[in-house]
């Protein structure tokens, strides 16, 4: 491996610039003057042409025009994604406005509701339409009519927008970040009779009947009485329906390592490309017919797209081999990094806040990692058996991949799936055969008796899928769980694994001598982690709807005080608490269920540290009340009790005043389990009162660390 391979990929030259420009605007969110910015992008591209002329023939000045390319294509990336981002409606947030908007993604049903994105259309401002740019996530009440709802349909609103916010707990899934990288950045629910549906909707037509075809091949499956787990995990691989997938095969699957198989991408991209190409094999021996099957494999390759839905994953996947296919048209040789870097341009140009996707930076690394590692590793090893060449040639494709993806998949999800070896020499060939199969019965789906015998087929190759997944599963250490690792390690053990890999190839000892500094590096990050974790001194008060939720961390104990609303709900506490946890280094918990707690009984926890009597609570001499009824604001001493903070919980009927007269301490705290109508009176008279307060809701977790 020499680093001169890079003058022979010039779009992964200027592709880093690009995508570093992205993530600063993306990380800073700052505005620009376009005026400004083209001005700049116009003397950059004059200053590259008369410097290009200039000093072409002079070679220690070269460096400066590639400076200015460089340049111009980070300037390019902060522009283009300023240019895409959409701003917040400030005029119409929090009121109630008229308007119309689109549905843009298949409503899904909730507890309480349908789910959707909408985007907007137009709005009544005075007595006219006003054209109404962006999408809006929306929640509508759940009844017979939006029951009927479908993608493309045109609504009419009367109702009021807000902004999408956070909770506030610290380390939770950053789902304003997202939505906001969608350019969603608002939200609102929409109550029975506020909305109807227009009847002559202007439907996209080309995602429309995308979504069209992709429901009747769902109707397909259906027709042949697939049990449901086989039904959502066929719907999933095949065309990328994965609405239906409940959350323990989304487990499991992601547990074994198998998780790619469930959003179509390039692997089965790659089988349908590998179909079409036997099926027109015969083309091949004149050049004419060549040239005409490679323009229908590239028809065929985005008709499949399509048809599953045009997801970002397959896009990716045919654009990677469509461009592939052009270089062969165009008899140009095909660097395969050249192609993965001009995909990916292409891709980031036409929304570049694909790149904070997880599924996006996955499945470029993954295919680079590939590309890159997977010579190596099968090369390394010489097999003489062809049947076992086979399988080690599988098997060093999982490697090269999980050698790329370890650190981001680390860093995402927590886990390592300890036998994802075992899982792709079982899952790929399957999930492939599954694929080739659920194509013959959509081509013969109405030609009886063939059909049936086809989907009979088909039922027990799913079967056999899902039992593999579950049996891998449930072996023993078939998962790692738990883990974590800051992006500086994860930018450490890519160094690391680049360095060793260099060093392997090329044996210089010094870049082995660089890759074993990093590993100390990373050593003593991960120690400084660990001694932070064992010193460390918390209680947090988290913000969840409805409910009391107070944590104690003292060193590797760790403590959930909470109502009955978050201790019967196991769903909350992985969401909520759990990636907290994981950064601080506990991950065992004990639970004190406030609601079950006998009164008058005192719980030592943290041998002696944490004391816990009714609801009083004093750890390091921190003194906290959670005052949940009445009583407790009811001093019967002459004296006021010295507390440090007071929790205001469940609804609890209390005037500031009382609790002035009896209390000294330095703050309130308003916990989500009140009403919002009863937290602002309390904070109506704490201004008054000049009472220090904080409100979980309005301003998310609160967080005291000692």
């Amino acid at each position: 491996m020499d680093l001169k391979w890079l003058r022979k990929v010039p779009l992964i030259r200027l592709l880093i610039p690009f995508i570093f420009g992205i993530i600063i605007q993306i990380t800073l969110d700052f505005s620009i003057s376009y005026l400004f910015e083209s001005l700049i992008v116009l003397c950059l591209i004059i200053s590259i042409v008369i410097l290009s002329e200039k000093i072409s023939e002079n070679y220690q000045f070269r460096w400066l025009c590639g400076g200015l390319l460089y340049l111009l294509f980070f300037i390019l990336g902060i522009y283009i994604s300023d240019l895409h981002r959409v701003k917040l409606p400030n005029s119409k947030l929090d009121q109630v406005v008229t308007f119309t908007g689109r549905i843009i993604e298949n409503p899904t049903e909730k507890e309480k509701s349908i789910k959707t994105i909408i985007e907007f259309i137009s709005v009544e401002d005075s007595t006219e339409w006003k054209s109404l740019t962006g999408k809006s996530l929306v929640y509508f009440a759940k009844d017979s009519l939006s029951a009927l709802l479908k993608y493309g349909d045109e609504i009419i609103f009367n109702n009021s927008i807000s902004e999408i916010e956070n909770s506030g707990n610290p380390h939770v899934f950053d789902y304003k970040n997202y939505l906001k990288n969608r350019n969603i950045v608002t939200q609102m629910y929409v109550a029975s009779g506020k909305w109807k549906k227009l009847q002559n909707s202007k439907k996209g037509f080309f995602v429309y009947y995308a979504h069209r075809i992709n429901e009747y091949l769902r109707s397909i499956y259906k027709r042949y009485n697939f049990a449901p787990k086989e039904y959502s995990v066929l719907a999933a691989l095949t065309i990328g329906y994965t609405a239906d997938l409940d959350d323990e095969t989304k487990q499991a699957f992601s547990s074994t390592g198998a998780m790619h198989i469930l959003s179509v991408s390039g692997l089965h991209v790659g089988v349908v490309y590998l179909v079409i190409n036997f099926l027109f094999g015969f083309m091949n021996k004149k050049k004419y017919l060549k040239n005409i099957k490679i323009f229908v494999t590239i028809l065929l390759l985005w008709a499949f797209a399509y048809i599953s839905g045009l997801s970002p994953s397959v896009i990716r996947a045919a654009a990677m081999f469509s461009l592939m296919l052009v270089g062969e048209l165009l008899g140009k040789d095909k660097n395969i990094y050249n192609i993965i870097a001009a995909s990916a341009m292409l891709m980031l140009a036409v929304n570049p806040f694909v790149i904070s996707d997880v599924g996006f930076q996955l499945s470029y690394i993954a295919v680079i990692s590939i590309v890159f590692f997977q010579p190596k590793i099968y090369n390394a090893i010489y097999v003489k058996n062809k049947f076992v060449d086979k399988i080690w040639a599988l098997l060093s494709v999982s490697i090269a991949a999980q050698l790329g993806t370890m650190p981001i998949s680390l860093f995402y999800f927590h886990q390592f799936p300890n036998y994802f070896f075992i899982t792709n020499i079982i899952v790929v060939p399957l999930s492939s055969l599954i694929l080739y199969v659920s194509m013959a019965l959509l081509a013969v789906s109405y030609i009886n008796p063939i059909v049936n015998i086809v989907a009979f087929v088909l039922n027990i190759l799913v079967k056999g899928l899902n039992l593999s997944i579950d049996f891998i599963d449930k072996l023993p250490f078939s998962s790692t769980k738990n883990l974590f690792i800051s992006m500086p390690q994860v930018i450490l053990m890519y160094f690391i694994i680049l360095g060793i890999t260099y060093f392997l190839i090329n044996k210089r000892t010094n870049t082995l001598k660089l890759s074993l500094f990093l590993i100390v590096i990373y050593l003593l990050t991960d120690t400084y982690q660990e001694i932070k974790s064992i010193n460390q001194k918390s209680i947090i008060v988290y913000n969840v709807k409805n409910a009391c939720a107070l944590n104690v961390i003292d060193g590797k104990h760790n403590v959930l005080i909470c109502d009955t609303t978050v201790s019967n709900n196991t769903k909350t506490v992985d969401f909520i608490f759990k990636n907290n946890w994981l950064n601080r280094q506990v991950s065992d918990y004990e639970l004190i269920n406030i609601d079950s707690l006998q009164k008058d009984t005192t719980r030592t926890i943290f041998a002696e540290k944490l004391n816990f009597k009714d609801e009083f609570l004093i750890l390091n001499n921190k003194k906290i009340l959670i005052m949940r009824e009445k009583k407790f604001a009811e001093n019967v001493s002459p004296f006021k009790l010295d507390l440090d903070y007071i929790i205001l919980s469940k609804n609890i009927y209390v005037s500031i005043d009382d609790i002035c007269e009896n209390f000294e301490f330095e703050m309130l705290i308003f916990d989500s389990s009140n009403k919002a109508n009863r937290i602002e009176r309390w904070k109506e008279e704490c201004t008054e009162l000049g009472v220090n307060y904080y409100s979980i809701p309005d301003s998310g977790a609160f967080v005291l660390d000692m």
